[in-house]
Formats: structure tokens, sequence, C-alpha cells
């Protein structure tokens, strides 16, 4: 489960580093603050899920690690889709920092969809530690 584990790793990589800056943002505050804190909190959760159930499904005991990996992949795509247009398109955003975020918004997709596929696979051959059984 290599996409799966990428995924996830990637997730919480990016999503860290965004708590990070976000609270190194003195100019942030209120709502603002809250509502960027918690996309970033959001996604790490998802990230750590995907690692525990990850975790689980190599010990035999998911629950359906599909149920787990699919929402947290819809979720990314919608999220950078629109993240990343409001960031090309805003004038106020040099050069640099589109190309940054339009990489962060293609590799965050790319893997989204890769372990979506690698878990919806192995979960279709009714084989491994995700069956078919386990994501109904």
């Amino acid at each position: 489960m290599r996409w799966t584990i990428g995924f996830a790793c990637w997730t919480l990589f990016v999503w860290v580093g965004r708590i990070r800056n976000v609270v190194a943002d003195e100019s942030l505050e209120g709502a603002d603050l809250a509502w960027r804190l918690g996309l970033a909190t959001t996604f790490i959760v998802l990230g750590a899920a995907t690692l525990a159930a990850v975790w689980r499904a190599s010990q035999r005991r998911s629950p359906g690690l599909l149920r787990i990996v699919r929402p947290a992949a819809v979720i990314t795509v919608v999220v950078w889709v629109v993240r990343a247009g409001g960031i090309l398109l805003d004038g106020s955003h040099d050069g640099g920092f589109k190309v940054v975020h339009t990489v962060l918004a293609i590799a965050s997709c790319i893997l989204a969809w890769q372990a979506d596929r690698e878990v919806s696979g192995i979960a279709s051959r009714g084989f491994g530690p995700v069956s078919s059984a386990s994501v109904s």
C-alpha cells in the first residue's frame, strides 16, 4: 500500500507545515485564524486516520480501509482544486507562491487519486488486508 502510505505522509507533511505558517503569521486573528487552523487540523486528522487504517489493515483488523481513504482523497482533491484556483486567480500572490502551491496541489491530487485506486483495487479483488466484505 505504498501509494496510500505516501498519500497519508504527504498530507501530514503539507498540513503540519501549514499550521506552522499560520501560527507564525501575526496578522491572523479571530475567525480567519480559526478557519485556517481548523482546515489544517482536519487534514492532519485525515492523514493520521489513513495511516492508522493502513496499520489496522496490515493487522487484519480493518473495518474498511476504503471507507477512510476515499473520503480523504475526495476532500483532498476538492480543497486543492478550490484552493489552487483561488491562489492562481488572486493577483496579490507572486509567481513563486503560485508555483509552489500549484505543485502542492498537483502532488496532493495525484497521491489522493493513486491511493484511492490502490485501495479500491485491493478491495475489488477480495483478498489481502482489505476484502470486499470489509468495504461494504
